[in-house]
């Protein structure tokens, strides 16, 4: 008799809203499009709520890994093998704040046991409630955490053998997850990825910016992208202004696509769990 084997994802978990893109939104949506981009069959998972969402359809087959929307691969930049999925919110879900009406509650025990695991290889997810749900059910898991968090870790999770590693991106935030319970061993900074997009010249959108925002006959023009918090660093002081050095430094940066970023991360990963992907 045949028997009918499931594939097997790397599946991401991303517990805010897709369509309005945040700092956070940009860094699930890339990492997620670095790991397809290696050719790991890989879906973006996040919550759809509002009227959208109830549709009997979904009652039998909620989990449905699809093509991104246009808009959201125009905004994004996704190459064309990530898939994603909505996981579909009722209308009350995190309006009536009880613990049965919260996302995290029915994304983590309704949703991924019954309809998500048996197509799951390894979970990579920025909320912890996924992470211990990925343990639970026997699932090997890598976990973001990018920010302070007064918050102990359970030592039953972070000691298991099926937490794989923890990912930060700055000295400081990794201090604080020792201190608070993730071994030191299977955590690594790694900063984000780098799109390659933003080193392509568009002289004429330039010269429009530049005629917007520069006044008052000044010719010099700086732009900073980044949130301005403490952790993150002085980059005045590390980075005093001078000519010298730059040319370097962008050939740098230019090595940190999103692909050799998940790459990198993949190679915590035992080799039981990455390779059969």
């Amino acid at each position: 008799m045949k028997t009918n084997i499931l594939p097997k994802n790397y599946n991401f978990f991303f517990l805010e809203k897709l369509h309005e893109p945040t700092a956070s939104s940009v860094q699930a949506a890339k990492a997620a499009d670095g790991a397809a981009n290696l050719g790991f069959p890989t879906v973006l998972i996040y919550p759809q709520q509002g009227w959208q969402a109830i549709n009997p359809i979904h009652l039998f087959h909620p989990f449905q890994p699809q093509k991104p929307p246009e808009n959201v691969i125009k905004y994004y930049n996704f190459q064309d093998k990530l898939q994603v999925a909505k996981l579909r919110m009722p209308w009350h879900i995190d309006y009536c704040k009880t613990k049965f009406t919260n996302s995290n509650t029915v994304a983590t025990k309704y949703y991924f046991p019954f309809y998500i695991r048996a197509t799951t290889k390894i979970v990579h997810a920025w909320n912890w409630n996924f992470i211990k749900a990925a343990i639970k059910y026997g699932i090997p898991a890598i976990y973001e955490h990018h920010h302070h968090e007064d918050k102990q870790f359970e030592p039953e999770i972070v000691n298991h053998p099926l937490f794989q590693v923890a990912v930060t991106v700055a000295d400081t935030v990794r201090e604080s997850m020792i201190q608070h319970g993730i071994p030191p061993e299977k955590l690594i900074k790694i900063y984000n990825g780098f799109n390659h997009l933003f080193m392509q010249r568009q002289p004429e959108k330039a010269a429009e910016w530049r005629q917007k925002l520069l006044q008052s006959q000044r010719s010099q023009l700086v732009v900073y992208a980044e949130a301005l918090n403490k952790f993150k660093g002085k980059v005045l002081e590390t980075h005093p202004r001078k000519i010298d050095g730059f040319l370097e430094t962008i050939e740098f940066v230019q090595q940190f696509s999103w692909e050799n970023r998940a790459a990198k991360i993949l190679s915590y990963v035992d080799e039981r769990f990455s390779s059969a992907i």
